[in-house]
């Protein structure tokens, strides 16, 4: 697993933290052995399908003038090399998340086509006994949260904790407190307060004026 930090002010240092009032800790991971081809398998498959639409935009920008790409020629992929060896004791599951557009009248976003990574924190979630521990960007998931909940009402015993930022990014640092973020506010509030039982404890601390007003729901 390697630390990668991205900062837009100050400097990093082994934590990730900066000097400025902003940092930010990126995670990424190198795979090894046959877990590969599940990537180069997903990589094809995606590749594949949005093909033919770049073909068009591409026919289109290029279309009475000069200009050529310099990708050209855009070639589908079929075959795939063989899946590495296994490397190492670890057990890998690469799980996807893809979506396609919804053509409805009324739709307000994509329709889900692949949910492995949702069903794979549904078992994950409903495999915890003793305690679940959840470090997340956002919780505004209200299927998860009903997963949650319903794992605490089958094991009474179980003790949750779920730590998130005080606020989003956007909000936080640029004080953007536009209706999508408030939305999004709202929907995690709500997934909070799903479970009667709960504490809220903050974890982190702005200067004065940083999170805008308003956002921070007690």
């Amino acid at each position: 697993m390697a630390s990668l930090p991205h900062l837009r002010s100050g400097h990093a240092d082994p934590l990730g933290r900066g000097e400025g009032a902003r940092a930010e800790h990126d995670l990424s991971v190198a795979v090894e052995g046959p877990a590969v081809a599940d990537l180069a398998g997903h990589f094809r498959d995606c590749w594949n399908d949005e093909l033919p639409r770049f073909r068009e935009v591409a026919e289109h920008w290029t279309s009475g003038t000069d200009r050529a790409l310099a990708l050209d020629p855009l070639a589908s992929i079929d075959a795939l090399a063989a899946a590495p060896d296994i490397v190492g004791t670890a057990t890998v599951q690469i799980v996807r998340t893809r979506s396609t557009r919804d053509r409805r009248l009324f739709a307000v976003g994509p329709r889900p086509r692949i949910i492995e990574l949702a069903e794979a924190h549904r078992r994950l979630i409903g495999s915890a006994e003793r305690l679940l521990y959840i470090e997340a960007q956002f919780m505004r998931y209200r299927e998860a949260a009903r997963w949650i909940v319903d794992q605490t009402r089958k094991l009474p015993a179980l003790e949750v904790i779920i730590v998130l930022p005080s606020a989003p990014e956007q909000v936080a640092f640029d004080g953007d407190t536009r209706t999508p973020h408030r939305h999004g506010e709202y929907l995690q509030v709500k997934n909070l307060s799903l479970h009667g039982h709960r504490g809220s404890y903050p974890m982190t601390s702005f200067s004065p004026g940083a999170c805008a007003p308003g956002l921070n729901v007690p």
